[in-house]
């Protein structure tokens, strides 16, 4: 049991590469944290500097209906946002579990291959043995052909 476990360890690399993971994680923080929590201080910004206008004029409440009739439009364009971040979670899931099960199919699509090259080579050994013996046969006679030429002529 220890040699197929040393076996596994000589063949199969490490499942991540700590350089990488690394670097994907300044990535993912570069280009997804960071822009979010800029975007989340900037909606706070412009929530503070609309809360220091004061509610008393007509404008803040036209304002205020204008949301209120945007909601259901805002619900119904947040129902593809929601599918699309499913789907992207179902996908980082599925990226990582498929790693072991495509390496154990590609050994065994190696294994296979291998069989099926060497199936095939005893399959077609014996006529590679007919037509080299036929093609010996015939350079023999051939040369015996021009040896008998060469006689007859001199």
């Amino acid at each position: 049991m220890s040699l197929m476990s040393d076996w596994e360890a000589t063949v199969r690399p490490p499942r991540y590469n700590p350089v990488t993971r690394r670097a994907y994680r300044r990535q993912v923080w570069l280009q997804i944290y960071l822009p979010l929590a800029l975007g989340i201080l900037g909606l706070a910004a412009v929530v503070y500097l609309l809360a220091q206008r004061g509610l008393a004029a007509p404008s803040a409440w036209a304002d205020a209906s204008l949301i209120l009739l945007l909601l259901p439009v805002l619900m119904a364009a947040l129902l593809p946002i929601v599918l699309f971040a499913g789907l992207a979670y179902l996908s980082g899931q599925l990226i990582q579990r498929i790693p072991d099960p495509a390496s154990r199919v590609q050994d065994v699509m190696a294994d296979v291959a291998s069989r099926t090259r060497r199936a095939a080579a005893v399959a077609v050994q014996p006529m590679i043995v007919a037509q080299s013996g036929l093609a010996a046969l015939a350079r023999t006679a051939r040369r015996l052909a021009s040896i008998v030429k060469v006689r007859d002529q001199g």
